[in-house]
């Protein structure tokens, strides 16, 4: 009975694992996105990003990831956990 259960424990946390990675592809697959749809031009027509495209593409995703960091920081202040 020991074994069945550690294997469903186990079976479960791989599935949570699973889906948490699924769910972290997705929304940086989103961001990506959306920073393409902001930052880069509709007229672009070289192979590689001017300078000034490939600047605000890295500030908008470090700034998605900076504002994640932030909120959770907060949170966990506001939670006592820190």
């Amino acid at each position: 009975m020991i074994k069945t259960y550690a294997f469903h424990n186990n079976y479960f946390a791989h599935k949570m694992d699973r889906m948490a990675m699924e769910a972290n592809l997705d929304m940086i697959l989103k961001i990506n996105d959306f920073c393409i749809e902001k930052t880069i031009s509709t007229k672009h027509n070289d192979s590689k990003l001017s300078a000034s495209e490939n600047n605000q593409f890295k500030n908008c995703f470090t700034k998605y990831f900076a504002s994640t960091q932030i909120f959770v920081q907060n949170s966990m202040a506001e939670g006592g956990m820190l």
